[in-house]
């Protein structure tokens, strides 16, 4: 059970990081037409950063629980 909840759980954060680096790129096109500026395209990629990085926090708890 848990390991389902763990590995599920991973999935779910996965998910949001791909939509979330989509949504970027899409930001990037749009900061190169000038339509974003500088400090939303920043805020943007370090948000962005900070799910990777809990993303793969999350996989790497998952990954030790099934090598038990």
């Amino acid at each position: 059970m848990v390991d389902t909840v763990g590995a599920e759980a991973w999935q779910r954060a996965h998910a949001l990081l791909l939509e979330k680096e989509r949504h970027l790129e899409q930001v990037k096109v749009r900061h190169a037409q000038g339509a974003v500026t500088s400090a939303e395209l920043a805020a943007l990629k370090a948000e962005t950063q900070r799910l990777r990085e809990a993303a793969n926090a999350m996989f790497n708890a998952v990954f030790r629980f099934y090598e038990t």
